[in-house]
């Protein structure tokens, strides 16, 4: 990105501000991750070196910020410079107010070796944009590391989203086993899949954000990590009460796989779809819920046979790839 050393960023469809300095650490790094401007990260330091924030701004397939801060806590746990973290020690918050959403942001704060003593999380959303922050210090312990973050996160400027974020909570593993196996796939119903895109094309409509605003937080199942099925960067949550679809995070910066039951459908078909919140594909059906190992390889080998994108005018464009 280019941005003058004195000058702040706005992100224009939340309003969050990334400053030249955001406390005693000053922005050393900006980079856009994606060519549309849906992912974008910014970077701290303080003089001696021992504080270390990172600001991100970014599409996501779901907006799912329970998800999302679970995804990025594995990653961070499986990162080789946070020597003996461990997950399962973290402090959790909750934050958010009525404007965001009441307790719609997590926060996690834990003791690492290496460089730092403690580091730290805080994710929450802003209407279809989540907001990551990251912060690490040499010199605080995870207590009051967690202040210090929550007083960080405080100081960044947002404008109020068109609808409030349901209440955020720690993910934990799935307690039984998912019931999926490879599953016969079905010849394409093109009524079906219209049915399917379209869905995913009023989602991006920014009209019907607009018409949702100032209204309760949209009601979404409690997840669970299926810890049998995830592997690696590769992490499957699923409806902790039922077994009817599950989504996989592939790394935690918004790209996920969504198998589920088709809209309006009274039949057992499942549709797969690849998401990074600024476009979806979607592939051809499955006569049952399908295993993670099948759809991971229907998207990796086959092409999609529709895909719905968002246009910068705040919709979105349509395209029906096969027909048969």
């Amino acid at each position: 990105m280019d941005i003058a050393a004195d000058a702040s960023w706005v992100h224009e469809e939340t309003g969050i501000t990334a400053p030249p300095a955001i406390a005693d650490m000053k922005r050393f790094r900006a980079t856009s991750f994606a060519a549309d401007g849906s992912n974008n990260g910014f970077t701290y330091v303080s003089d001696d070196e021992g504080e270390l924030f990172s600001l991100y701004v970014y599409r996501a397939g779901t907006t799912d910020v329970a998800m999302w801060g679970d995804a990025a806590m594995m990653a961070i746990a499986g990162n080789a410079k946070y020597d003996g973290l461990d997950y399962g020690q973290a402090l959790v918050s909750f934050f958010g107010d009525e404007e965001i959403g009441v307790d719609s942001g997590i926060r996690f704060a834990m003791p690492v070796g290496g460089d730092f003593k403690a580091t730290g999380l805080a994710l929450y959303a802003l209407g279809d944009w989540l907001v990551k922050a990251r912060y690490s210090s040499a010199a605080l312990g995870p207590q009051a590391l967690d202040a210090r973050l929550s007083q960080l996160v405080a100081q960044i400027p947002h404008a109020a989203p068109a609808r409030r974020a349901p209440a955020a909570y720690r993910i934990e593993q799935c307690g039984t086993a998912m019931k999926a196996k490879k599953a016969k796939r079905v010849r394409l119903d093109l009524a079906q899949m219209l049915i399917q895109a379209t869905a995913y094309s009023a989602a991006f409509d920014k009209s019907v954000q607009e018409q949702a605003s100032g209204t309760a937080p949209e009601s979404r199942p409690r997840l669970c990590r299926d810890a049998l099925e995830s592997a690696g960067s590769r992490l499957v949550y699923r409806p902790v009460d039922a077994a009817s679809d599950y989504r996989v995070a592939l790394g935690d910066s918004g790209i996920s796989i969504s198998v589920a039951r088709g809209v309006l459908s009274d039949k057992d078909v499942y549709w797969a779809s690849l998401s990074n919140g600024s476009a979806v594909e979607l592939y051809r059906p499955f006569a049952g819920l399908p295993a993670v190992e099948q759809a991971m390889d229907v998207v990796a080998r086959e092409g999609p046979v529709a895909a719905v994108k968002r246009t910068p005018e705040g919709g979105s464009d349509l395209s029906i790839l096969a027909t048969e």
